[in-house]
């Protein structure tokens, strides 16, 4: 089933599909999950995302690369195309609009995509798209003074169409730097204010540490301590490991006594109208988490660049990727008790591994850093409840199989298809039967946003979700879960005379 298309609308409000995808004239809608087909299911809406423009003062922010931030056309961070991998839903989806004839020609669309995003500094919009949510949320109160991106001319064509949209006025005098010690310097002389929030999608390899290299937080503090800051997932992704995890830690207690202001981690997964069900049936019914299983299933027919194939440039799929469920696992089981998690991988030489429909040369990645297709996980939680996760690169297509679990006295919840359009299904006491609640048109993005905006400005309610401390702690968890299954992979290498 292809996906539809309709005229392209601007924003993704309540009524937009929450993974649909802007090209220049189509919208992409999903094919319809699993839980809206069955009988008896019925629509749930906890919050609304039709916020009105907020009436105020300026809010003035600085862009740090563009990455997620600046996925609709607007500037494009070097750091991006790099960094981005191309069987992510954005490229899989817009593929199969422009050619759904064949693989061949899906692969030609995605390329073609990347010449264009090489040559313009554009990217096709998705649902990563924060610059788009602080457009709608801010209106005309936004204003961008500043997009740090070492790639100048690019981001000056990027910023020279957006000024020609709708929300020109936010990055009417938008200037590009080379870092943030000159828009300081900018500030210092009166040519810039400081800002309000600060966005960084630089990929996580240039931060999260102390080094000189990956410090971006600490220079942050020490020149915008009361600037509120975002940050997307995971937190880092250096290397070695253990030094890359305590890093991180150190990072996040001195954000949380030192940083005057909100600070916020992009695990957009917790803002689902379906999670915070899930939250709400849990504390109104007193219940005891006693077990969760997560499964995140990818499609990978289309993912063409090395990069992500290789462990030793993106740290592999569970901490690139795989992060976002076992994420969504800590937020419902709590803290994990990392020195139990077992965890076991099909490796990429072993047979069951061997992909049909690898569409890039893989020979040139040297085989022991080769991601492997599948890894499985186990743990206990400090609470005594348990945990389990499979990820794996399998399927072809285009969607994920992404769901989780979620087990108490005589309840089963089960979130499904948390990318595409999410779903909540629920046992109760009494009853043998799951009933289904869909969740068309849900945008944790914007709500991630909004909650985002609201802490910021002192709203009462405003509760960020994700702290940078409570991010750090999911990067453990990843990492512990790729050690351990390399662990089992080379003792069972020896035992077994495999090379």
């Amino acid at each position: 089933m292809f996906p539809r298309t309709r005229t392209l609308f601007t924003g993704m409000g309540a009524k937009a599909p929450s993974c649909a995808l802007r090209t220049q004239i189509t919208l992409i809608e999903r094919s319809t999950t699993r839980g809206a087909l069955l009988r008896g299911s019925r629509s749930i809406s906890i919050l609304s995302h039709d916020k009105a423009v907020q009436n105020g003062d300026d809010f003035h922010a600085l862009m740090i690369g563009a990455g997620y931030v600046s996925f609709i056309i607007t500037v494009l961070g070097s750091w991006c195309v790099e960094s981005y991998p191309f069987h992510s839903p954005v490229f899989v989806q817009a593929s199969w609009t422009m050619k759904p004839e064949s693989v061949a020609d899906r692969l030609a669309a995605i390329l073609a995509f990347h010449d264009y995003e090489l040559t313009t500094g554009f990217f096709i919009s998705g649902p990563w798209n924060i610059s788009s949510r602080l457009e709608k949320r801010l209106g005309p109160r936004l204003k961008v003074d500043a997009v740090i991106d070492i790639n100048g001319p690019r981001a000056e064509t990027a910023l020279t169409e957006k000024r020609k949209s709708f929300v020109h006025e936010a990055y009417a005098n938008t200037v590009v730097l080379p870092d943030v010690e000159e828009f300081k310097r900018r500030i210092s002389i009166g040519e810039a204010q400081e800002p309000r929030a600060i966005f960084v999608a630089t990929p996580p390899i240039f931060r999260g540490g102390l080094g000189s290299q990956n410090n971006l937080e600490i220079k942050l503090n020490e020149l915008f301590p009361n600037a509120a800051i975002f940050l997307e997932k995971p937190v880092a992704t250096g290397v070695p490991a253990e030094q890359s995890i305590g890093e991180a830690k150190a990072v996040g207690a001195m954000l949380a006594t030192q940083h005057n202001a909100p600070v916020s981690v992009g695990y957009v997964l917790r803002y689902l109208n379906a999670v915070r069900e899930m939250k709400k049936i849990i504390e109104e019914n007193n219940l005891t988490i006693m077990a969760t299983n997560a499964r995140y299933v990818t499609a990978y027919e289309l993912a063409i660049k090395t990069d992500w194939w290789n462990k030793s440039i993106m740290q592999g799929p569970i901490i690139e990727q795989g992060t976002h469920i076992c994420d969504l696992s800590r937020y419902f089981g709590g803290d994990v008790n990392v020195e139990t998690i077992c965890a076991h991988a099909l490796e990429a030489h072993e047979k069951p591994g061997q992909l049909s429909k690898r569409n890039f040369d893989e020979s040139v990645i040297p085989d022991d850093l080769r991601i492997p297709r599948a890894t499985s996980a186990s743990w206990k939680y400090e609470s005594g409840a348990v945990g389990t996760m499979l990820h794996a690169t399998a399927l072809h297509g285009r969607d994920y199989a992404i769901e989780l679990e979620v087990y108490a006295d005589g309840y089963q919840l089960i979130l499904s298809d948390p990318f595409g359009t999410p779903a909540l299904h629920v046992r109760k006491p009494g009853s043998d039967v799951l009933e289904v609640y869909p969740t068309p048109g849900d945008d944790p993005y914007q709500s991630e946003i909004d909650v985002f905006i609201d802490a910021i400005e002192g709203k009462p309610d405003a509760k960020i979700l994700c702290g940078y401390e409570d991010a750090a702690k999911t990067y453990e968890m990843t990492w512990a879960i790729r050690n351990s299954s390399e662990e089992w992979t080379r003792k069972l290498s020896r035992r077994y005379g495999r090379a």
